[in-house]
C-alpha cells in the first residue's frame, strides 16, 4: 500500500499515473509509436512510387516509338514557330535549349518525363479522396499502363503532357477545402488553363470544371452561376490570346479530331477508345452506371460532364488524327478504386490488381508492336540510301518530316515536286521520292523497300522482290 501511495503522489510521472488508474498501455507512448510507423510506412510507399515513375521514365526513353501520329505538330510547331495553340512548343524548346539535343529528342524526353510524373499524380489523386494508401498505388499502376497512356509516353506528340495536366485537374477539383473564399475558384481556373497549355483538348474539361465550381459554391452560400462565370471569361480572354483571333476555327477542328465524321471512324473510335483503355474501360463503367446501394455515396455530378466530353472528338473525326481519350485515364482509375471499396473484398486486391496490370501490359505491348506503321519501309530505305548533299524531292509529309525534324543533321534538303533547283552541294543527286512521274528526267528515284533506281527506269513490281 505504501509503494501504491507514493506513486499516486508522484503528480511528475505519467506513466505512475496510468498505472495507477489501471491502465494496461501507455496511451502516449503507444499512439505515438503508431504515428511514427505510419510515417515511416508514408515515406516507403512514397520512395517506392517515386522509384517506379522513374523506372517508367527509363522505359519510355529506351523504347522511343518512331511511327508518326496525326501531324506531329508539336515537333514542327517548336521547330519552325508555326501557329501552336499550346504552350509546350516554348517548353520544348526550353528542354532541347537545356540537354543540347535536338527539337524531336526533347519533344521525346518532355512525353517520358510526362508519363513519369502520371503515376505519381494518379496516386496522389486518390489519396486525396480518401482511398485506402495500400491500395493507391496498384491502381495507379493499372492507370499508368493502359495503352494510351504508354503509347503517349513513347511519341513526341502532347498525349502524355495532356494526360498529366488532367490528372490534376481532376486532383484539384477533389481537393475542396480552401482557406480563402474564392480559394477553390482560383485554384481550379488556373490548374485547367495549365492543362489547356499542355494541351488544347483538356478545353472539353472545362464544362466539369464548371459544375465542379457551381455545386461548392452552392454549398458556400454563393450564387451558383457566379463561379463558372468567372471560369468561363477567364478561359475566353486566356484561349483567346493563345491562338488569337483567327485560331478558334483551328481550335474547333482539333477538338473535333479533325471534324471528319464518318461511320467508320465512329466504328474505329470505339475500338480504339476500348483497348486504350484497357481494363480503366471497367472502372468508367462502374463510375457511371453501376449500382448503388443507398448509404454509399455517389460521385460528385462533374464527372459526368468529364466522360461525356470524350464524345465529342469520337462523333466529329477521325481516330487517326491522334489519341484524344487521355483525359478519362484518371476517371478509370478513380472507378476501379470506387468499384474495389463498394466491392468491400480486399483479399482479391492483389488477384484482380495483378491480372489488370498484366492486362494493360499485354495490351499495351500489342498496341505498340502490332500498329501499323505505313513509313517504316521507306524510312529504313531512306537511312540507307540518302546521302549528305542530296536533295529529295518529295510531296509526302510524312517523308518531309522525317528528313526535315528527325534527320536534320543528315545535310539532305527538300524540294517541292515541281521544283527544278539542283541539290545544294555540288555534286549531290537528285533523288525523287515515290514512283510518280519525275520533275528532272535523268535523276534517281527512291522506292521504299528497293532503294535507289534511275529514274528513267520503270518501278520495279515490288511483288517480285
Amino acid at each position: 500500500m505504501a509503494g501504491h501511495e507514493h506513486h499516486h503522489e508522484d503528480h511528475a510521472d505519467p506513466k505512475a499515473i496510468e498505472r495507477d488508474t489501471g491502465e494496461l498501455f501507455p496511451r502516449q507512448e503507444i499512439a505515438a509509436a503508431v504515428s511514427a510507423a505510419q510515417g515511416n510506412r508514408d515515406r516507403r510507399e512514397s520512395i517506392i512510387t517515386w522509384v517506379l515513375a522513374a523506372g517508367l521514365g527509363i522505359l519510355a526513353l529506351g523504347l522511343p516509338d518512331e511511327r508518326l501520329v496525326g501531324s506531329m505538330h508539336l515537333v514542327r510547331a517548336a521547330t519552325d514557330g508555326v501557329g501552336s495553340f499550346s504552350g509546350l512548343p516554348l517548353l520544348v524548346r526550353m528542354v532541347a535549349w537545356v540537354t543540347g539535343t535536338h527539337i524531336e529528342a526533347a519533344a521525346f524526353l518532355l512525353a517520358a518525363l510526362s508519363w513519369m510524373l502520371l503515376l505519381p499524380a494518379l496516386r496522389s489523386m486518390l489519396l486525396t479522396i480518401g482511398f485506402p494508401r495500400h491500395e493507391c498505388l496498384l491502381l495507379a499502376i493499372v492507370g499508368v499502363l493502359a495503352p494510351t497512356a504508354f503509347t503517349g509516353g513513347t511519341l513526341p506528340i502532347e498525349h502524355a503532357p495532356g494526360m498529366l495536366g488532367a490528372t490534376l485537374l481532376a486532383r484539384t477539383l477533389f481537393r475542396t477545402k480552401q482557406r480563402t473564399p474564392y480559394g477553390y475558384q482560383w485554384r481550379v481556373t488556373l490548374v485547367l488553363f495549365a492543362a489547356i497549355l499542355l494541351r488544347i483538348e483538356n478545353l472539353l474539361l472545362a464544362p466539369a470544371a464548371a459544375l465542379a465550381l457551381a455545386e461548392q459554391g452552392r454549398s458556400r452560400g454563393l450564387p451558383w452561376a457566379l463561379p463558372p462565370t468567372i471560369l468561363t471569361l477567364v478561359l475566353v480572354v486566356g484561349v483567346s490570346a493563345l491562338v488569337g483571333s483567327d485560331g478558334w476555327n483551328q481550335v474547333g477542328r482539333d477538338l473535333l479530331a479533325g471534324a471528319d465524321p464518318s461511320m467508320g471512324h465512329l466504328m474505329s473510335w470505339i475500338v480504339k477508345s476500348g483497348i486504350g483503355l484497357g481494363a480503366l474501360s471497367l472502372g468508367l463503367a462502374a463510375l457511371l452506371v453501376g449500382r448503388r446501394s443507398p448509404e454509399e455515396t455517389p460521385p460528385p455530378w462533374w464527372v459526368v460532364p468529364w466522360c461525356v466530353a470524350a464524345l465529342v472528338p469520337i462523333l466529329g473525326g477521325d481516330p487517326r488524327v491522334g489519341p484524344s481519350i487521355g483525359f478519362l485515364v484518371p476517371l478509370g482509375v478513380l472507378g476501379l478504386a470506387d468499384l474495389r471499396v463498394r466491392t468491400n473484398r480486399p483479399h482479391l486486391l492483389v488477384r484482380t490488381g495483378a491480372l489488370m496490370v498484366g492486362l494493360q501490359l499485354g495490351l499495351s505491348a500489342a498496341t505498340r508492336w502490332r500498329s501499323p506503321d505505313p513509313d517504316q519501309l521507306w524510312r529504313e530505305t531512306a537511312q540507307r540510301e540518302l546521302q549528305w548533299g542530296d536533295g529529295l524531292w518529295t510531296a509526302d509529309w510524312a517523308h518531309r518530316y522525317l528528313v526535315q525534324y528527325r534527320w536534320a543533321e543528315a545535310g539532305v534538303s527538300l524540294r517541292d515536286p515541281g521544283s527544278d533547283i539542283p541539290p545544294n552541294e555540288p555534286g549531290g543527286r537528285a533523288i525523287l521520292d515515290g514512283e510518280g512521274d519525275p520533275p528532272l528526267p535523268g535523276k534517281l528515284r527512291l522506292i521504299a523497300g528497293v532503294g535507289l533506281v534511275a529514274a528513267e527506269d520503270p518501278a520495279p513490281d515490288r511483288d517480285s522482290d
